[in-house]
């Protein structure tokens, strides 16, 4: 699914409803696909532009993430996360993720 704006993040994992706020200027462009196998979801994505995103990243479910790469500083809780760092956010947790353009997998 391609991303030309802010709003095609607000399912940055399938079944999240984040709030998604650009940084900086410009045009934010990338790419995310979700893919399932049974009860498991896949949600892989890349971005161009700085963003912050605020909201569950699932209602029901616990998430699991890993920083692949980025171009700049990503905080989540306001913690400074490197590329291959791990993280789980909890069913309805609402985390205050700031990232720079960067490649993700959830």
């Amino acid at each position: 699914m391609p991303i030309n704006g802010p709003e095609d993040l607000r399912e940055i994992t399938r079944g999240s409803e984040v709030e998604v706020t650009q940084l900086k200027p410009g045009k934010l462009q990338g790419s995310i696909r979700h893919i399932g196998i049974g009860n498991l979801g896949i949600s892989v994505g890349q971005f161009s532009s700085e963003i912050r995103s605020k909201g569950p990243l699932h209602r029901e479910n616990v998430v699991l993430g890993t920083h692949l790469a980025s171009e700049g500083r990503a905080l989540h809780w306001w913690e400074e996360t490197r590329p291959g760092d791990v993280a789980i956010f909890p069913p309805m947790s609402t985390p205050m993720r700031s990232m720079a353009a960067v490649r993700t997998i959830w």
